[in-house]
């Protein structure tokens, strides 16, 4: 998981009455009231006045399109300096028309450079973002698994009806000096986490001085955020095993350590393929009882489906159920997995599995994307891993993630066209066998997602090598269109 997707803890939320009531009515400039000179300005406009919609704002923050606060705001400019048009486009919002404008205050010093040379595209506002927790997003209809604005960053909100404003009292700068501190100690290791996995601390900082611009964080922030980040680490690597009834864990954040693993008997002793998936069984059920998520639960459940089909004989169901009996009897998850599947346990119940793995693999193919209010959300857009060549090649992976979220969405000739033309960019990116290896790397995490990725990676795989460039140069020069869009459609 990346540092700065942590999960954010809210100061105070419960103030929807008070929002209302720290209204002013705008009779003078606009600059008196956004009148920090050290930050920008953003206005995002929310169509019409809903006061549920307005309160999950300011509460939760602003969710960001395509990943990035870039999609779904206007700038209006630098505190105290804005002009007529500024004020004039509050009054009168390009975007649906909206008479409530909510305003975002952003300090300048740690917006983010965006560049080709530093991979840093797409993240010059990624380090005031978070993702909601899982939690969260159960205890509110607005809510999402994606990157969102902290709301301590919202100054408030316009109402063009009225020209009043009305202020967030958890804005930052309304907040005691002990909670501006915890705040923005969050930021500097976000704004920290994302130079240094993009381009290298050193790096960025010859860039600024090139620039002439400050590097906003002391060498005493560094250490601190150094020592916060590996302690942080530490603490969610412990945290991944529920000690209670967790009978595997994480060394290190990667190898898997399971009693499961300590069980010798299988169904069957030769090389047989039902003997290889129930190796694959054990690692899948340790995934499952170290994480108790969805998708571990799901490859869990796959592995098992697979494993049971295998089962050609009465007396290779019969053992085959003694070896999930076995792990049932270590403990941890494998008793709960268990209980709900010893009606499987037969040969007559084959057809009745057969079924349940296909509504399975149907359901890991259902979108994980969709077009909300104009706004384009999906996991794919999570996705950390990007392949490493000297073309620069993250801005194409970047523009590959949202061309697939908008063909996952949709699901139309059109949308997969456009996204074949971005893989084909891609493709040309990579010179070398391992670039060609990195591409198959990052296809194969965007199908582990699910959606639409799944058959795409199946389909593009023949393409991943040196002939597969050619291919590619037909596609973009419309020679091939029809018949390379056939690979999915």
């Amino acid at each position: 998981m990346i540092p700065f997707f942590y999960t954010f803890i809210k100061l105070c939320y419960n103030n929807s009455h008070k929002i209302r009531k720290k209204m002013i009515n705008l009779d003078n400039n606009i600059n008196e009231i956004l009148n920090n000179k050290n930050n920008m300005y953003y206005g995002h406009g929310i169509g019409k006045e809903e006061i549920k919609i307005i309160d999950s704002i300011i509460n939760n923050g602003i969710r960001c399109s395509h990943g990035s606060l870039y999609y779904t705001t206007i700038t209006l400019g630098i505190g105290g300096k804005l002009d007529a048009q500024a004020e004039n486009s509050l009054k009168k919002w390009p975007h649906k028309e909206s008479d409530v404008v909510v305003i975002a205050s952003l300090p300048i010093n740690y917006h983010i450079l965006e560049t080709n040379e530093l991979h840093t595209y797409n993240k010059r506002y990624s380090s005031f973002y978070y993702i909601p927790s899982q939690e969260q997003i159960k205890d509110s209809s607005f809510l999402t698994d994606s990157f969102y604005l902290m709301p301590e960053f919202i100054v408030g909100y316009y109402d063009a009806k009225k020209n009043a404003f009305h202020k967030n009292p958890q804005y930052y700068e309304n907040l005691s000096t002990e909670e501006q501190e915890k705040l923005f100690q969050k930021i500097k290791e976000n704004y920290y986490t994302i130079i240094e996995e993009s381009c290298g601390i050193e790096k960025y900082k010859s860039i600024l001085k090139v620039l002439k611009k400050d590097f906003p964080l002391k060498e005493e922030d560094i250490e601190t955020i150094k020592k916060n980040l590996s302690a942080k680490k530490e603490q969610d690597e412990k945290m991944e095993v529920d000690t209670t009834s967790s009978v595997s864990s994480l060394i290190n954040g990667k190898n898997i350590k399971s009693e499961y693993f300590k069980i010798q008997y299988r169904p069957s002793n030769d090389g047989s393929k039902l003997k290889l998936k129930c190796d694959l069984l054990l690692l899948s059920m340790a995934g499952a009882d170290i994480h108790r998520k969805e998708k571990q639960i799901l490859i869990l459940e796959e592995t098992f489906l697979e494993a049971l089909l295998l089962c050609q004989t009465e007396e290779e169901m019969i053992n085959f159920k003694k070896f999930i009996q076995e792990m049932a009897n270590v403990g941890g998850y494998a008793q709960e997995f268990y209980e709900e599947k010893k009606d499987f346990f037969s040969i007559e119940n084959k057809k009745k599995a057969s079924e349940e793995l296909q509504k399975l693999k149907e359901k890991k193919k259902e979108p994980v994307s969709k077009i909300n209010d104009n706004q384009l959300e999906s996991k794919y857009f999570n996705i950390k891993y990007r392949p490493k060549n000297t073309n620069n090649i993250e801005e194409d992976c970047n523009r590959f993630l949202q061309k697939l979220a908008v063909a996952d969405a949709t699901r139309t000739p059109e949308s997969i066209k456009n996204l074949h033309r971005t893989f084909s960019n891609l493709l040309l990116s990579c010179n070398t066998p391992e670039d060609f290896l990195n591409l198959n790397t990052f296809l194969d995490v965007t199908a582990d997602i699910g959606g639409l990725a799944i058959d795409y990676n199946k389909a593009m795989k023949n393409y991943l090598k040196e002939e597969g460039k050619e291919k590619a140069t037909q596609f973009i020069n419309q020679q091939e269109e029809e018949n390379y869009s056939k690979e999915i459609i």
